[in-house]
């Protein structure tokens, strides 16, 4: 399918950090609550929606989310205005794209986007951030073109109030990116990153810490095309300003965690490696989110660890749960649930289990196909994966022809 072009910016598409996502919520809440005096319902939803930022900002979800349905139903009773309840809205989309409750969380998104366009008009800004947290959503599904053609209203919504090399227009940018890398466009993706890193230096300095989350980024987009050595300097500068900022167990050093996983893992440093992907899973398992398609991540790269250390019963394991969860989540003919099938499959390979792993390759082939296309960068691993099944499979298959004979011998 055709990119939609831009004539502003590089290329196009993407998702989004929750950081920045939050401040945008929080802040417009700021500016609601200084407009008027507020009635004794409308005060205690803000003080409940106060709450229930405090576990969102740590990860707490499901705690998070009985107070954010709370704060949304005494601000619908206390007749609060339409820019209040989209707000409301909207923390409740945030909490359900992190619950993998994407439906409910698109619905709610489209609900916010028309209170918006009511109170403000079509191309206000908050409109942008809006359509952020529904490409947020679309990523998080594998919906691609739909995430794509999101980001791009948006972006167009920014530059008519911003330059492109303005500070608000910087996540934008990242998020295009992030869509370009999920559909293997990685050379575009570069570029902006890039530009959004020399808006967020120049605006914010290196140290800060979304200028570092998008460093994090960089070296993740760097690990995929096996420039580890560049990769480790900007992922040992995002973990310093990281932990500094969060502490050492904060869920947002999450993606941090799994690029420096996948990077100890090039080092043949498995024991560090193993460290931050169970330290990662850990703190997914505490904050209630082991269904969510991060813990996929998670599951697969701890598969594929455990094949390198040779411990093929426990990638297996680990697979195999990665399937369960993208499967329940996404769907069988998801992108995601492809590649989970891809580490099950050489699993099965590297305990010789052949067949199984024939076609579970051949299952996870065909969806990436229709998905991604045939030059998607995860489509041709997979089918290099079948080539090397094949390579074997024939000398399997004349060892057990010559030793039928002797099998029928014995049984006589």
């Amino acid at each position: 399918m055709p990119v939609a072009q831009n004539p502003h910016i590089p290329t196009r598409s993407k998702a989004s950090t929750g950081l920045i996502l939050l401040f945008a919520l929080l802040s417009s809440n700021i500016a609601i609550a200084a407009r008027a005096p507020l009635s004794t319902r409308q005060k205690r939803s803000k003080t409940i929606q106060a709450m229930a930022k405090v576990y969102m900002s740590y990860g707490q979800y499901a705690k998070a989310q009985p107070m954010a349905e709370k704060a949304l139903a005494l601000a619908k009773r206390a007749n609060a205005s339409d820019e209040d309840i989209a707000v409301h809205l909207l923390d409740l989309a945030f909490i359900y794209e992190k619950q993998a409750k994407f439906d409910l969380a698109e619905d709610l998104c489209f609900k916010a986007k028309k209170l918006q366009e009511k109170a403000y008009y079509k191309n206000h800004p908050h409109i942008a951030y809006t359509l952020r947290i529904l490409s947020s959503i679309y990523l998080q599904q594998g919906r691609y073109s739909d995430a794509q053609f999101t980001l791009d209203q948006a972006i167009d919504i920014m530059l008519k109030c911003h330059s492109l090399h303005d500070k608000p227009v910087a996540p934008f940018l990242v998020d295009i990116a992030d869509v370009l890398l999920a559909r293997g466009q990685y050379d575009k993706a570069q570029e902006h990153y890039q530009l959004a890193l020399d808006i967020l230096n120049k605006g914010y300095g290196k140290d800060h810490p979304y200028t570092a989350a998008v460093s994090g980024r960089m070296a993740h987009l760097l690990t995929i095309q096996n420039e580890f050595v560049q990769a480790r300097v900007l992922i040992d500068k995002t973990y310093q300003v990281q932990e500094k900022t969060y502490g050492p167990d904060n869920h947002l050093l999450m993606a941090t965690w799994l690029t420096n996983a996948e990077i100890s893992r090039a080092e043949k440093d498995y024991d560090r490696a193993e460290r931050f992907l169970r330290k990662a899973y850990s703190v997914l398992k505490k904050n209630k989110s082991i269904n969510h398609p991060l813990a996929v991540k998670v599951l697969e790269k701890l598969s594929r660890l455990y094949i390198d250390m040779g411990k093929y019963s426990r990638a297996e394991d680990k697979a195999r749960l990665a399937l369960n969860i993208s499967t329940r989540t996404l769907g069988k003919e998801n992108d995601s649930t492809a590649m989970a099938k891809n580490s099950l499959a050489i699993a099965y390979f590297h305990q010789k289990r052949y067949a199984k792993a024939q076609g579970l390759y051949f299952d996870a082939l065909n969806t990436l196909e229709k998905t991604l296309g045939h030059e998607h960068p995860n489509t041709r691993t997979v089918i290099a994966n079948i080539d090397t099944l094949n390579q074997i499979r024939p000398a399997v298959a004349d060892f057990i022809e010559l030793a039928r004979p002797l099998d029928n011998l014995r049984t006589r």
